[in-house]
């Protein structure tokens, strides 16, 4: 690692255990807000081009909603929208 690179991480105040965690939660439900089909709510499986969607992540990303709603990590309205979407997908 070059010395500037170095220099930036050094500087870099260290967070404690919990405010580590929030961050990381936040940074993982931002995959739900950008891998999404937002026609129909499905989520893709991966982050790779043309992946298709998989139940387990659209469970995963329902599941989620609510808990990021709690934490403001999405407005409540948008979750209400991204959660409909999806159910009247399937229901279709």
């Amino acid at each position: 690692m070059g010395e500037a690179l170095r220099m930036i991480f050094m500087r870099k105040p260290k967070l404690s255990i919990e405010a580590e965690l929030e961050q990381l939660q936040c940074e993982s439900f931002q995959y739900f807000l950008y891998e999404i089909n937002l026609s129909n709510g499905l989520i893709k499986d991966k982050t790779a081009a043309n992946w298709p969607a998989s139940i387990a992540a659209v469970g995963l990303a329902l599941s989620c909603y609510p808990i990021a709603v709690e934490r403001g990590y999405i407005q409540r309205i948008d979750a209400i929208e991204r959660t409909l979407d999806t159910l009247r997908f399937f229901l279709e």
